[in-house]
């Protein structure tokens, strides 16, 4: 039954949903460089490069959690006093957050081939669930109908996304048969 809920979308969407998938690829050199996975679903189309995520969370009335903040691994939130946090399909879709904290949620398990992740006790994770099911605001809890909890692009990650989309773009046009006269 479990299992129903979790892939069948129409009949009950998630809340919380993510794919993993390729985003970066080493070179000759052990650079990572950009991969991106494109799609006519604009949902499955992939966010290339090394990331950061971060839970911000509201420092007003409580904390609660805002979303979740995916950013470039170079970027940082440290002195950051107004973020933009936009959806990253329907970009329309804003909102500005002062007085709030970023939590990173990213954990090194293994670091060059070592295991460096100390499993929690089974109480220390019911209490990390406990915490973290405290942050989220009552709509993304309830069972009918519930909201999808947002899950944002930086700024500077959003480009990067479009940068590779152009690139991809331009390079199929390069090396197609047909002369694609598009004006962007």
């Amino acid at each position: 039954m479990g299992r129903w809920y979790e892939t069948d979308h129409s009949i009950r969407p998630t809340s919380l949903g993510a794919v993993y998938k390729l985003v970066a690829i080493a070179d000759e050199k052990d650079v990572l460089q950009d991969s991106i996975k494109l799609s006519s679903n604009t949902e499955k189309v992939t966010t290339p490069a090394k990331k950061n995520v971060y839970r911000i969370i509201t420092n007003e009335g409580g904390p609660k959690a805002e979303g979740d903040y995916i950013c470039l691994e170079k970027e940082s939130l440290e002195g950051v006093e107004t973020l933009t946090m936009f959806h990253p399909i329907h970009t329309y879709i804003t909102k500005e957050v002062t007085n709030f904290t970023a939590k990173e949620l990213l954990v090194p398990i293994y670091e060059k081939g070592e295991l460096v992740y100390q499993r929690p006790s089974l109480e220390q994770t019911r209490k990390y669930k406990e915490e973290n099911l405290a942050l989220l605001w009552d709509e993304y809890q309830r069972t009918v109908r519930p909201e999808q909890y947002p899950v944002d692009l930086s700024v500077k990650c959003w480009k990067n996304k479009m940068q590779n989309i152009e690139n991809v773009r331009k390079t199929v046009q390069k090396h197609s048969p047909v002369n694609f006269d598009i004006p962007f």
